[in-house]
C-alpha cells in the first residue's frame, strides 16, 4: 500500500531520516532536555566549589568529594538494576505488554534494588571507622566528623539507588523532559545545599548530611513523578510476566562494570610497549 506523501519519509542513501522526520525532533528534544539536565547541575558545581572551599578548609573539601564521587557511582552499586529496568520496560512495551504487567515486574526490579542498598549500606556504616582511620589516616576532630559524614553516607545510600532505579523506569517510558525536569534542580542542589551549609558550620559530618538530605528529597520527588506516568502500584491478576532477561542483563552490566576498569591498562600496554 503507497504510502500517502504528508506521512512518508524516505531516508537519504546513508539511510539518515531527514531533520522534520518525527522521529528526529523527538531525538532532537530529547538530546536538549538532556543538555539541560546536565549543564544546570555543572553551573551550580563551578558556583560551589568555591564556597565550600571557604567554608571546609582544602582538606575537609578532598574528603567532601570523594563522598561527592560515591553518588557518581551508584550505578555500581546497583549492580546495573537501574539500567536493567530501563531496558526491561522498552522491551516490554515494544512486546505490548500491558502496564500493570510491566509494573509488577518493575516492583520485584525495585525490591531488589532497595535490598542491595540496605546491605551495601550496612557495609559503609560498619566499615566507616576504619575508612576513616586506617585508609585515609585521620586523627582528631577530623576523624570524628569523617566517619559521621560516612555514617549519613551510609543511611543515604539505599535512597541513591532506589532514585537511580527510578530514574532508568522513567527513562524506559522515554520520559527523557520529565527526567531532566528534575534532574536538573536536584543535581544542582547536590552541590548547592552542602555549600550553604558549609557557611554556618565547618563541621564536615553535618555539611555531608545535608548531602544525604537532598537525597531523601530527591527518592520522594523521583516516586512522584514516576506516579504520574506509570502506574507503579497497579493490580495485575494475570500472569507474571518473566524477570529471567532482566537478571541477565543485570548480570552482564555487573560483569561489565567489574571486568571494564581492568581492560583499559590491558589496551595500554601493548600500545606502550611500542
Amino acid at each position: 500500500m503507497p504510502h500517502a506523501k504528508d506521512d512518508y519519509y524516505e531516508p537519504d542513501a546513508f539511510g539518515n531520516l531527514p531533520r522534520s522526520h518525527p522521529m528526529s525532533i523527538r531525538v532532537a528534544k530529547n538530546a536538549g532536555w538532556n543538555l539541560i539536565g546536565v549543564s544546570l547541575p555543572l553551573l551550580a558545581g563551578l558556583l560551589a566549589v568555591p564556597l565550600l572551599l571557604h567554608g571546609l578548609g582544602q582538606a575537609k573539601l578532598g574528603v567532601f568529594s570523594l563522598a561527592l564521587g560515591l553518588f557518581g557511582f551508584a550505578g555500581v552499586f546497583d549492580l546495573g538494576l537501574g539500567r536493567a529496568l530501563t531496558q526491561t520496560i522498552a522491551s516490554e512495551q515494544g512486546k505490548g505488554s500491558s502496564l500493570p504487567a510491566i509494573a509488577r515486574l518493575v516492583r520485584r526490579g525495585l525490591l531488589a534494588v532497595l535490598v542491595l542498598g540496605l546491605v551495601w549500606g550496612a557495609a559503609l556504616f560498619w566499615a566507616a571507622r576504619p575508612i576513616a582511620l586506617d585508609l585515609f589516616h585521620l586523627e582528631g576532630s577530623m576523624a570524628a566528623e569523617t566517619v559521621l559524614g560516612i555514617h549519613w553516607l551510609a543511611l543515604a545510600l539505599p535512597l541513591m539507588l532506589l532514585s537511580t532505579s527510578l530514574t532508568g523506569v522513567l527513562e524506559g517510558l522515554q520520559q527523557f523532559r520529565a527526567v531532566n525536569v528534575l534532574r536538573a534542580p536536584i543535581g544542582a542542589a547536590t552541590f548547592i545545599i552542602p555549600a550553604i551549609v558549609a557557611q554556618y558550620t565547618d563541621n564536615l559530618g553535618w555539611v555531608i548530611a545535608s548531602l544525604a538530605l537532598t537525597r531523601a528529597v530527591a527518592v520522594v520527588l523521583w516516586g512522584g513523578m514516576v506516579g504520574r506516568h506509570f502506574p507503579l502500584f497497579a493490580r495485575h491478576e494475570g500472569t507474571p510476566l518473566s524477570a529471567n532477561a532482566m537478571w541477565r542483563f543485570t548480570g552482564w552490566l555487573s560483569v561489565s562494570n567489574l571486568v571494564g576498569p581492568f581492560m583499559v591498562p590491558c589496551g595500554v600496554l601493548p600500545a606502550g610497549s611500542r
